[in-house]
Parts: C-alpha cells; structure tokens; sequence
C-alpha cells in the first residue's frame, strides 16, 4: 500500500506505531496436551526463550494426543507469534479503502517489506485500521504450487547445547579415518546450524552443516558397575531429557545394534550402553532399563563410572561424525556451532574446546585372562583376542585381525600402578617366569597387576583386560 493513500489529519501523524515492553513478553511457551505414551495422561511441553530478562509465561491448552516433538513446535510457534506481534501500528485510511478488512495482510511503502495484519477496523468518514506486525505468509509457486517456508523462521534464537564425543569405531567403513563426533540440540531449532573449527581464537573453517537435532539429556541417578556381556536386569538409568523422546525396542532389535546411548564418564569418555524398555516418569524423565553395559569396549568408562549430571547422547542419525586430518591429532582445537544464517563471531554461537584422543583406533582389550602358577614359580598368563571388525561371524576358525600383525603389550605392575616390567608378545599368550619375578621384585612374592592390551598398526595399545595377584591369589576384572 502506497503512503499517499494515508490520510493525516491535523496535528496527527499519518502513522502511529507502538512496541510491547519486553518485560511484557513471555520469557515461555506451555501446551499441555495429551502424551502418546503410557496411557494416554496430560503432560505438558515447554519452548523457552533464552534471551530477554522476562519472567512470564503463555499457556495454551490443546485436547488431543500428540507426540512432544509436534507439541514442541506448537509452543514454539506460539512464543514466536508473541514476540513477533509486539509491535502495532495505528493509520488512518479514505473511507473508499473500504475492500480493507480484519484479517487482511498490509505492507507500506519504505518499512522494508514489513507484514502487518488487520486486527481492527473503525469506519467513519474514514478508517482507522489497527495492525499488528506477522512474518511473512507462505506463498504459492506459479510453478509447482509448493509452499515456502522461508520468511517463517523465527528472528531469535539461543546458543545450541554442543557436545564433541570421541567414540570407539562404530561402522568398519570407518577403520581407516580420524573421527569426532559432534551433537547439537536446541530449542528453538534454527534449521541448520555451521560447525567451524580452528587451533587459535579466530580463523574458524566451516567443517560441516548440520540439520538434525540429537537427542540428548542429563543423567539424575547414581549408577553402579553392571556385568559385561550379559544383560543388567538389575541397574536403571534415569534420564532428564528436555525435548525428544526414547523408544522401548524388540529384545533383537537392540542385538542389531538400535538404543544405544553414549553416557559421560569421569575419566572424560563416554560408556556406550543399550536398553530395550524405555518408560517416560511421572515428572517427566525417562527410565532406561534392561541394559547391555560397556558396549563397543567401553569396560574402562564404565569402570571410571558416572556421576548425577552427566550428559547423555542418544547415538543415533543425528549424531554428525568430524573427520579430522593428522595435523589435528592431540592439539586442542576451538569449535564453534551456531545457527547457518548467523555469521561465525555472532553471539548465537556456541564455543567449545576439544582435544582428540583418537579413541576409535583402540582395539578392544583381550578377554579370558588367565594365569596358573607352576611348581619352579612361573606365571603361565593366556587370553583370548577380540575383534572390532566382521567378528561376530561363526564360519571361520578364528575372527579377522584388527591389524595386519597380532601383538600384544603386557604390563606387569605393583599395587602402587608403578611400572616394573612391559613386553611385547606376538602370541595370545605370555610366561612371567620367576627370575623375571625375582629381577622385578628381588625375591619377594608380593601382590601385582597384569594388564594386557592389544596392538594396532601404529603400536597404539587399547584397551587392557586386568588381572591381580595378590599373595599369589589370582583375582580377574
């Protein structure tokens, strides 16, 4: 609309613009609903908006069932109609403009393609139209009658929760690359967000886009050692999850592989756990039970253990692997993540700092570690190889090697973890004989460690299977 069809009486403006006091804005959006889960009860879900010092909030009521991910959107949409609508603007239009009615959709000339709808009309001997400010309607293509979104993205949004994860190797398609992986979540979503990279404070590379938001949350309970190799009928994990959900599974469904979760651990890495039953609490958390623990050679994290407040990660497509060059190997690089329109320095970005372990090139830690003492003093040790890649089949004699030559380290330690002997052994087997003994220990027969881990091929040990003497007694881990 053109601004000579303004009327401007005297001593009035020919238009009249107002904006809501942020103060005056809900900081949250709350649509309670029915929950497709359990038998069907009212929960609510929540959208909130990082930014503004407001304190109130919108509620909304919606009578169906629906999952969280589409009563996320809901609240979302909802808040960002709020925020969007503050600002109303009041004009004065000839009574021949009399097509103008509430509902309509105006844009005045010079306010830059600004939307506003009709929310009032008063007619006269003219019009008084009050408006308030919409982002932009989805329009029609002449050409394939699709819709676009575009002008429909929301003007704020927050940091995203950004977690780079080094993880054992998880496809063999992958033995021969450096990886990270990286997860993102965020609420709002922004679409896409740009992952960047760089050694110093500044000089960010682009490394990826990512679309998808993971699913992550926040452990609330203390969690105890679990068997390995077997399922955990006994321990649960109780899980804080802020938006998305989890799923209970076929019991052969998680042999195939699906839930698992990369839980946080004191030593810096992450256990890798499945769970076949899933049930949304009362409060909201989720309860994970009936476990496979310490997946994909993970028995040190879950030994490390976890403590109330580590992340969670379901590891699933959202999940985004890095691929790093040798260059970045052990140096600790700066990332930043933040929403793809925004530029790298804006303040939606996400910092995080993150050092590589290269955790997907150790081989699994051996298993079966056995020792027997002779009547001349020897420990006769043995142990049985694990493999990462084609292992689970039962055609061959024995399961492929991880590298193109099977080695072994084997440490012998004291009760203090101080280093007293280390070989390197071509065989799944290894005679800790008494002058050996003798020379480690000068003649005493006190308690000691073994540790046995295998080799790749550039001599990086994994993980080590442990056995303790202690007074000649053998104890396994």
């Amino acid at each position: 609309m053109q601004n000579d069809l303004l009327v401007q009486e005297e001593g009035q403006f020919e238009k009249v613009a107002k904006r809501e006091n942020e103060l005056e804005l809900p900081a949250e959006a709350v649509i309670s609903h029915g929950s497709v889960f359990g038998n069907y009860e009212e929960t609510s879900t929540k959208s909130r908006r990082i930014e503004g010092g407001s304190n109130r909030q919108v509620s909304l009521q919606a009578p169906i069932i629906m999952p969280e991910s589409t009563a996320s959107r809901l609240a979302e949409n909802a808040l960002r109609e709020n925020w969007i609508g503050r600002d109303e603007l009041v004009v004065t239009l000839p009574i021949s403009e009399v097509a103008v009615s509430i509902g309509d959709i105006l844009e005045f000339a010079n306010t830059s393609g600004k939307k506003w709808q009709v929310l009032n009309v008063e007619r006269n001997l003219s019009q008084t139209i009050t408006l308030s400010s919409v982002v932009d309607l989805p329009s029609l293509s002449a050409n394939n009658n699709s819709r676009s979104y575009s002008n429909l993205v929301p003007n704020f949004f927050g940091q995203p929760k950004v977690i780079l994860l080094d993880l054992p190797l998880l496809k063999s398609s992958d033995q021969n690359k450096i990886l990270s992986h990286i997860a993102i979540s965020a609420s709002p979503w922004a679409g896409s967000y740009n992952v960047y990279s760089s050694p110093e404070p500044d000089g960010f590379a682009i490394r990826a886009t990512i679309n998808s938001r993971a699913v992550m949350g926040v452990l609330q309970n203390e969690i105890t050692f679990g068997p390995i190799g077997r399922w955990d009928f006994q321990n649960y994990i109780i899980i804080s999850l802020p938006i998305g959900s989890f799923e209970s599974v076929p019991r052969l469904s998680v042999l195939n592989g699906v839930n698992i979760i990369a839980l946080e651990s004191n030593n810096g890495s992450h256990e890798l756990i499945q769970f076949e039953h899933a049930d949304l609490q009362s409060d909201g958390s989720w309860k994970l039970s009936r476990l496979l623990r310490a997946q994909l050679g993970t028995e040190d994290e879950m030994l490390a253990g976890s403590f109330v407040g580590s992340n969670v990660i379901l590891l699933d497509q959202t999940i985004y692997p890095l691929e790093l060059k040798d260059s970045e190997i052990g140096i600790v690089q700066n990332w930043r993540a933040g929403p793809a329109r925004d530029n790298v320095s804006a303040a939606t970005y996400t910092n995080v700092t993150h050092q590589h372990n290269r955790r997907s090139d150790k081989l699994f830690n051996p298993v079966h570690l056995r020792s027997n003492k002779t009547s001349d003093g020897t420990y006769n040790i043995s142990w049985v190889r694990r493999g990462r890649i084609n292992a689970d089949s039962w055609d061959g004699v024995d399961i492929p090697l991880d590298a193109q030559a099977e080695q072994y380290l084997v440490k012998i330690l004291d009760t203090s973890g101080s280093l007293k002997r280390e070989v390197i052994t071509l065989t799944s087997n290894f005679s800790y004989e008494n002058e050996m003994h003798n020379e480690d220990f000068g003649g005493e027969s006190p308690s000691f460690q073994i540790k046995v881990s295998q080799l790749n091929n550039e001599g990086i040990s994994g993980t080590s299977a442990i056995l303790e003497i202690l007074n000649s007694e053998i104890k396994e881990h």
